[in-house]
């Protein structure tokens, strides 16, 4: 069996499957870990052949899941972002510095149609924008969680923790309700901005591609992929019916980088 691993800022997910075909990836289930401990309890009851990992986090943590999953399997896989891969180019001039959660999910979605946006809303959201198979490039800013810890860096504003709850033009009469009501109307101004002015950010590369006679075609619409612990929140709530919730986008993505057939 293979274990596909996606320690992200604030989680610890893990995939079994039995192959890295897409069929494999959308019939498996993924568990969520609270500690490495955890990891290895889960990982006492398996026998893997293969490990591949996406993880986000700093050198130190890598290095203590490198040694507690090499003790169940002798190939263990870190995925690095690279300046191409399966046939999608990336969009940095320095790849390694684009976090390799965001590179496999451009990589997953890439096939997924001509053009395709990639939001995922997590500790920061982050925005990507893919055209035939090359990324552009996006915008990473602060989600939730971030945005209400720095307020509690200010003397005054303590405001309690609390889940996102559908307040879009709610006045707050709490310094909690006021906190909550404006983040959340910041993040759906946002979300809602990049869904209305989405050609504006595209235009331009269409217009230079179709100077360079670009041969595949470009449907009208993106393909909008929204992935993350909060996506499914904002996909049943912004005034948009064309949005796509894909819950496995970086195993998939982790699949298909790791896979002969890219």
């Amino acid at each position: 069996m293979i274990l596909l691993v996606d320690w992200g800022n604030t989680f610890l997910k893990a995939m079994l499957v039995a192959s890295l075909n897409k069929e494999s990836i959308h019939k498996a289930t993924s568990v969520r870990l609270e500690s490495l401990q955890q990891l290895k309890d889960y990982c006492d009851k398996l026998t893997l052949n293969q490990v591949l990992i996406s993880s986000v986090r700093c050198k130190d943590d890598n290095e203590q899941l490198w040694s507690i999953l090499s003790a169940y399997c002798e190939d263990v896989v870190f995925a690095k972002t690279s300046s191409e891969a399966c046939g999608v180019i990336c969009a940095y001039d320095e790849p390694q510095l684009l976090g390799i959660d965001r590179w496999l999910g451009v990589i997953a979605a890439a096939s997924y149609a001509s053009q395709v946006v990639v939001i995922s809303v997590g500790s920061a959201v982050t925005f990507d924008v893919i055209l035939n198979q090359k990324h552009l490039g996006g915008h990473i800013i602060p989600g939730w969680d971030l945005l209400h810890a720095s307020l509690q860096k200010t003397g005054q504003v303590r405001a309690e923790h609390r889940e996102l709850t559908n307040q879009f033009y709610q006045l707050g009469q709490s310094t909690t309700d006021c906190v909550h009501a404006g983040i959340h109307y910041l993040l759906r101004t946002y979300l809602d901005g990049l869904v209305n002015d989405i050609n504006q950010f595209i235009q331009p590369y269409i217009s230079q591609q179709s100077m360079q006679k670009e041969k595949r075609t470009l449907q009208e619409e993106p393909y909008w992929v929204f992935t993350g612990g909060g996506a499914e929140y904002w996909v049943n709530h912004l005034d948009t019916p064309k949005l796509n919730y894909h819950a496995k986008l970086v195993f998939e993505g982790l699949a298909k980088r790791f896979t002969e057939i890219c």
